[in-house]
């Protein structure tokens, strides 16, 4: 019974977290790092990452723990450089008569990039 309490009394406690003020971890180290190695974490994993001259340039598990490996912990140079939305971009039929959404034509018709101010304005 005392650790079904304790329990509950844990979980009340962290659902209290996000109401701390956002200041509580000022002293955190926010240093950037323009050369080095990073230790940071993603949903595939712990990760430690190389960078040099400001950019990441590989990445390697922080440690092993299973005998199955996770290519993706050795991906995040690519994940952050080659896969990211470099712009916003939209269908130009769209473009030209959002009013006329023509969903026949998605994957199919040409796609115009579009300025982040412009796309904010449509929402």
């Amino acid at each position: 019974m005392k650790t079904n309490r304790r329990k509950l009394k844990l979980g009340a406690a962290l659902s209290l977290a996000p109401m701390l003020p956002s200041n509580l971890f000022a002293g955190a180290n926010t240093q950037v790092v323009k050369n080095g190695e990073v230790f940071t974490s993603a949903h595939w994993g712990m990760l430690k990452a190389t960078v040099k001259d400001g950019k990441i340039i590989s990445s390697k598990p922080y440690q092993t723990l299973s005998k199955i490996p996770n290519p993706l912990q050795d991906t995040m140079a690519d994940l952050v450089y080659k896969t990211r939305i470099t712009a916003p971009m939209v269908r130009k039929s769209y473009l030209e008569n959002p009013d006329s959404p023509k969903p026949e034509l998605r994957d199919i018709d040409e796609r115009v990039e579009i300025k982040y101010e412009d796309v904010i304005k449509c929402y």
